[in-house]
């Protein structure tokens, strides 16, 4: 435990931490705006290579990839996250059709989520497998 500005803050229990992928700047502040709201902490990239070396220096709990990464896709981001950890990748896209869905998963893929998905619901499927990586109760 350490003090910041007078408040204690117990580091050994942080909130997990979420690498979000996404090209685009507004849908990153936009997912983060979100996940900081119920008290995850986020980790922004722009682009595949920046999402393998934040997965390598961080570690984050999960990680919310876009389909769609200029110079990269999602799929191929995903393999490489795959091969160095274990970490669960979620993709994430305004795409819904099964073919992004079959290629996601055969990427490696954890689950893909619909950017059009209820706030709630979304955040429900994060709660659900960090749960799942923590091996405890939804957070």
């Amino acid at each position: 435990m350490h003090s910041r500005k007078g408040i204690e803050v117990d580091t050994a229990h942080q909130h997990p931490l979420i690498l979000v992928v996404d090209d685009e700047w507004l849908n990153r502040e936009l997912m983060e705006g979100l996940l900081t709201t119920v008290g995850y902490r986020v980790i922004q990239a722009n682009n595949g290579e920046r999402a393998i070396q934040v997965v390598g220096a961080h570690q984050p709990d999960l990680v919310l990839l876009d389909v769609r990464i200029p110079g990269h896709s999602g799929y191929e981001i995903c393999r490489q996250i795959k091969q160095i950890s274990g970490i669960p990748v979620v993709m994430v896209t305004g795409m819904e059709g099964d073919e992004e869905r079959r290629m996601a998963l055969m990427a490696g893929a954890d689950d893909f989520l619909s950017r059009l998905m209820l706030p709630e619901q979304f955040l429900k499927r994060i709660a659900f497998w960090l749960s799942r990586e923590s091996g405890g109760a939804p957070t």
